[in-house]
């Protein structure tokens, strides 16, 4: 009689067991996958501070969000108003047809970098202009508000790069 009062294991049946392994094996690969992501961000800013940024950051990320919107919206307004939006794709085929040329022509790779300096140029020129004009509509004290952060900002920036560089 002993015996029979234990219960038999109960026994998990198969397709469960499959669904747990796979469910399991999902969840290790996102998990992974997103660590992986984090740790790589992390490398890729320590060892890539963008030049730029560590200039014009400060600058936007003190901006007031109304003030941001605006710039935005000014900017894609010029940006659409230009009929020669898809010139970037055409100078870029341009620019690996010139790099896949034997022989090399060096002269023919620089001058399609000179035109990305210049757009890249004319862009800064552009949002510089927009923030001038803005500047020049706050007021004294919407103005020296704006230098306090500007000043954070920058700060932030500076710390942050402490603590991402490689010890």
């Amino acid at each position: 009689m002993a015996e029979n009062d234990q219960a038999a294991p109960v026994r998990m049946k198969p397709w469960l067991r499959i669904l747990l392994a796979v469910s399991l094996a999902l969840n290790l690969i996102v998990v992974g996958l997103v660590g992986g992501a984090l740790v790589m961000r992390e490398r890729w800013h320590a060892h890539h501070p963008p030049q730029a940024t560590r200039i014009i950051g400060p600058l936007t990320r003190a901006l007031e969000p109304a003030d941001k919107r605006a710039i935005g919206r000014e900017i894609r307004a010029a940006y659409h108003a230009r009929s020669d939006r898809a010139r970037p794709t055409a100078d870029l085929e341009g620019l690996l047809a010139d790099l896949r040329r034997d022989p090399f022509e060096a002269e023919a790779v620089a001058a399609h970098l000179r035109m990305q300096r210049a757009r890249l140029s004319d862009r800064l020129e552009l949002g510089q202009r927009l923030l001038l004009e803005r500047l020049e509509q706050m007021s004294a004290a919407e103005r020296a508000a704006y230098a306090d952060r500007v000043a954070e900002a920058a700060r932030d920036a500076r710390s942050w790069r402490r603590r991402a560089a490689p010890e």
